[in-house]
């Protein structure tokens, strides 16, 4: 036989790089293909804009700013995947001109950038859409107008997804497991009077087997507050115990069928603090 292999333990950074690789790379995809889409379409549909309509409306210049912040998305964008190293000697040291990007780290912040500066010109964007319908742009050029409204919910549904994946991926974790204990919070209604019967049950059960003597049975009626004699115990001993033993299933069955109606209080079983009371009293 060979030796065993050891199990293999990935590193923190090995671990950040599996959580953020595909949002930051992979995700980026769709973010490329409106960029592409905006360069090629809108610059086409500006070339032969409305000017009449472009004097009412800050359509136009909004397409024309989207252009420009897409050709500053794809250039980063592309440069994950065509990155390469060119530098040159000044007098004997390296200057480094362009180079691949160092982590993912650096991708993700060019992507925050250029996220948190659209922002603001894609909700100057989406006012200029909304007015655009009272200016007359919708009908004196209806095709910028809807390319412009497009690219409005395109650009929205892509930063609504992309805000929920990052999210997701920074802290799901944590929020799902905050949000079950808060839940769990919220049901929790405490030990079942069912609950306090099987634990009083085995807290006379010393060898963990499912099960007490006989000689434990008073002892267990009295910690559930159900009143017996001596015969009575013994009747019922005959009736549910085998063995010189009772089992805690065939107790509890006899407990929910018979045993509620015998308590002497209202619960059908003692309080916490009523077996702490009995603990401190042996």
């Amino acid at each position: 036989m060979g030796a065993p292999t050891a199990s293999y333990t990935p590193t923190s950074d090995e671990l950040y790089a599996r959580q953020w690789t595909p949002l930051l790379i992979l995700g980026a995809l769709p973010w490329a293909l409106i960029a592409t889409v905006d360069i090629f379409i809108g610059q086409l549909i500006l070339s032969k804009a409305n000017l009449k309509c472009a004097e009412k409306s800050g359509i136009k210049d909004f397409l024309g700013l989207s252009i420009v912040f897409s050709y500053l998305f794809l250039i980063p964008w592309a440069w994950i995947w065509m990155g390469f190293t060119w530098e040159f000697k000044v007098r004997g040291r390296i200057v480094r001109l362009l180079r691949p990007y160092s982590s993912l780290m650096s991708v993700g912040t060019i992507w925050l950038l250029v996220f948190l500066a659209t922002l603001g010109v894609f909700g100057w964007g989406s006012a200029e859409v909304g007015a655009g319908v009272y200016l007359g742009c919708a009908s004196e050029a209806p095709t910028m107008y809807m390319f412009a409204l497009l690219l409005v919910i395109a650009y929205w549904i892509a930063a609504f997804c992309s805000i929920w994946f990052v999210v997701k991926s920074a802290c799901g974790g944590r929020i799902k497991k905050n949000a079950k204990a808060a839940v769990a919070r919220m049901t929790d209604t405490g030990p079942t009077p069912e609950d306090l019967v099987k634990k009083a049950f085995d807290s006379h059960d010393h060898d963990k087997a499912g099960m007490i003597e006989e000689i434990d049975l008073a002892t267990l009626l009295a910690d559930i507050n159900i009143v017996m004699g001596e015969d009575e115990v013994d009747a019922l001993f005959e009736k549910i115990g085998k063995d010189g033993h009772i089992k805690r299933a065939r107790f509890v069955t006899w407990w929910n069928v018979h045993g509620k109606k015998l308590t002497s209080k209202s619960d059908a079983a003692p309080s916490d603090d009523e077996d702490d009371d009995d603990d401190d009293d042996v």
